[in-house]
């Protein structure tokens, strides 16, 4: 299982973020229940100027509008769970499938004789 889709972190990170128990059930209750889909839920990218995609998702997650102590946790949630998922798609493309060789040690070389 890949870091960005571990519910149990995603859960540990919301909630040092300080998002409620209560509103985390209703992310769970969406199926937001990972870094991963918490990211890319909506349109929005973190940085971005307009984010009023993920205002208008939230609301729909939550049946109302967040307050602002809740707005605050939820794009701290955000930033992190994008910066954490994009890290590793980059990772996971990186990956290089090239063997390197290395050149062996005078004892190797020796023993090898």
């Amino acid at each position: 299982m890949a870091f960005a889709d571990s519910k149990p972190l995603f859960e540990d990170r919301t909630v040092a973020a300080g998002i409620s128990e209560e509103v985390f059930e209703k992310l769970s209750d969406a199926k937001l229940d990972t870094l991963s889909k918490f990211a890319f839920a909506s349109s929005y990218v973190p940085g971005s100027g307009d984010d009023s995609e993920f205002v208008k998702t939230l609301k729909s997650v939550l049946g109302r509008d967040a307050d602002l102590s809740e707005f605050a946790s939820f794009r701290k949630s955000l930033h992190e769970a994008y910066s954490l998922v994009t890290q590793e798609m980059k990772q996971q493309l990186e990956r290089s499938e090239e063997v390197h060789t290395r050149k062996l040690t005078q004892p190797e070389r020796a023993d090898l004789y």
